[in-house]
């Protein structure tokens, strides 16, 4: 559906001779999608965030018209380099609180711990 709705963005990339890389980055990114909805733990979850991020980053500066391109590809990578970052610091402190990176894990612990419980 996002390839028939994007007809016009291919058309202007015909002209570029890119026509074959935008669907596939559109591809990828729905598996990297896909692979996000069904991954059980956090490892799982941070690599098809990061594949997807990289996929988004190459459709952020496929048409090299200007500099307005390139410049919105720079700041969304660095805005995804420190989100990442940020991201991974929480999830290794929820590792150093519970032992466990996976969902159902994570799920038992806070069920069955006094960490949550108030007096």
């Amino acid at each position: 559906m996002v390839l028939w709705i994007s007809k016009l963005k291919i058309k202007n990339l015909i002209m570029l001779n890119c026509v074959i890389e935008f669907p596939t980055f559109v591809l990828f990114s729905l598996l990297f999608l896909f692979l996000l909805t069904s991954s059980y733990d956090f490892f799982g979850v941070y690599l098809a965030i990061e594949g997807l991020s990289l996929t988004l980053y190459a459709l952020a500066s496929m048409t090299h018209q200007g500099i307005v391109s390139i410049e919105a590809s720079i700041k969304y990578f660095s805005l995804g380099a420190i989100s990442s970052g940020i991201f991974l610091f929480g999830i290794s402190i929820l590792f150093g609180i519970t032992g466990a990176l996976d969902f159902l894990e994570l799920q038992v612990f806070l069920t069955n711990s006094q960490f949550l419980e108030s007096n």
